[in-house]
């Protein structure tokens, strides 16, 4: 069972090129749920795992941009932080122009959250995190 799902997971045809190749690099781009097996361990002929063939970056599942959940899925009674209208006036390298109504976003993000989930069972609740405060 072990050695079929590392063929799923790692066709010999893959396993074979890379082992050929021998790139520094390897992108893998797992959708959903995959994106929480360890790439990096799978075993490969000739090599013991496949981070021993190549360095290995995991990109950010895709799904999301293209098939949207709406409305969007929250779990009820797990409260948020709200972080939004950051202070970078005083970077060095870059400069950054202040969005308009982004801290009035962030403070009604923040109400709508705490009035979803103010029930006994979130008591806690902690403001929005915005301007200076962020630092």
């Amino acid at each position: 069972m072990y050695s079929l799902i590392i063929q799923i997971l790692l066709p010999s045809p893959v396993s074979d090129a890379l082992l050929r190749t021998k790139p520094a690099r390897v992108l893998s781009l797992p959708a959903a749920e995959l994106s929480t097996i360890p790439f990096a361990a799978l075993p490969i002929s000739g090599a013991s795992a496949l981070i021993d063939v190549a360095e290995l970056v995991i990109l950010t599942d895709t799904d999301p941009l293209f098939v949207p959940q709406w409305p969007p899925r929250f779990e009820r009674g797990v409260p948020a932080l709200v972080v939004g209208d950051p202070y970078l006036a005083n970077d060095p390298k870059w400069e950054f122009t202040p969005l308009p109504e982004a801290r009035a976003e962030a403070v009604h993000a923040d109400e709508a959250q705490a009035a979803d989930h103010c029930d006994e069972l979130t008591p806690f609740h902690s403001p929005p995190l915005v301007g200076a405060e962020m630092w």
